[in-house]
């Protein structure tokens, strides 16, 4: 207030219209308001020189959501010129008015100012509370943890061992807690399923051991079919890896049915593979190649 009176005083040109309409149009409206109501600009000043707690002082907090109906009425009659030869009523209404508005009523206080009657003038803006704030010292930075060394091996599956009764055959067997990040990641119709791309690298892992490669060695496969997902939620969920080496240059990743014992799938003998099944090898030519075998992979 006292910045808006200090304005005043050193520009005598601005008018209490333009005053108004800046204030009324132009601003932001903040909860805690003033409001007053002059016929001039020495009475303006003699207004905001009595400050908050004047006698002619509108203040309050926009927390009002009545009065809008009696408000309209106001703006009504205020909006009528004939209305403004009778200045008492006039001043009656525009008092009616300020009251409401710092109480928070939403009204259209914008028609009061006929259409292109006035302007927008610069005027102070809102004064912010004048505190204070340092910067406290920056905190030491704390050395980031060392990353985890990278654990050779195998990073899916569990420890391979000999299949009984299957020559040639190893199982890498690994449980599903449902809780591994590719599990609840992978989210569909609020089921965890297995993602396609961790069916491949368990297979490429058990792959690999069988054919006597390292466990990152690239395989190459080919004719991949999932015919059902693998859903591990809720209890925790053995899956095996059963690999068996087999003639050849190719490497047959096979399903396997659950529940009754393991049933071994052979390509295109007919039975329903319950999970994926495809074909893998070692890329031709690779140094130190082995033979190639035959990987079938089952879920218990």
């Amino acid at each position: 207030m006292a910045a808006l009176a200090d304005r005043c005083r050193r520009e005598p040109t601005l008018g209490c219209g333009d005053i108004a309409y800046t204030l009324v149009v132009g601003r932001e409206h903040f909860a805690h308001r003033f409001a007053c109501v002059v016929r001039d600009r020495d009475e303006l000043l003699q207004v905001l020189g009595e400050g908050l707690d004047g006698p002619h002082a509108f203040t309050g907090e926009a927390t009002a959501s009545g009065g809008t109906r009696h408000g309209e009425e106001a703006l009504r009659r205020c909006g009528t010129p004939a209305h403004a030869e009778a200045p008492a009523a006039y001043r009656a209404d525009l008092e009616t008015l300020a009251g409401l508005y710092v109480q928070g009523t939403a009204l259209d206080y914008a028609a009061l100012f006929p259409r292109e009657a006035h302007r927008r003038v610069p005027l102070p803006a809102y004064p912010f509370a004048r505190e204070s704030h340092w910067a406290q010292p920056t905190p030491p930075r704390r050395s980031p943890a060392p990353a985890a060394p990278a654990i050779p091996g195998r990073t899916l599956l569990g420890e391979a061992s000999a299949l009984p009764g299957e020559p040639g055959a190893l199982s890498a067997p690994v449980t599903l807690s449902g809780d591994e990040p590719f599990l609840r990641d992978h989210v569909v119709r609020g089921r965890r399923i297995l993602p396609g791309v961790v069916h491949l690298e368990m297979a490429r892992e058990a792959a690999a051991l069988a054919l006597g490669a390292d466990v990152s060695a690239p395989l190459r496969m080919r004719n991949v079919t999932w015919v059902r997902p693998l859903v591990a939620d809720g209890a925790p969920t053995p899956v095996d890896v059963l690999v068996k080496l087999g003639r050849g240059r190719r490497c047959g990743l096979l399903g396997d049915h659950a529940g009754r014992g393991r049933h071994r799938v052979q390509p295109g003998d007919g039975h329903p593979l319950r999970h994926p099944a495809a074909r893998a090898a070692r890329p031709r030519g690779a140094a130190g190649e082995l033979p190639d075998g035959r990987v079938r992979r089952a879920h218990r």
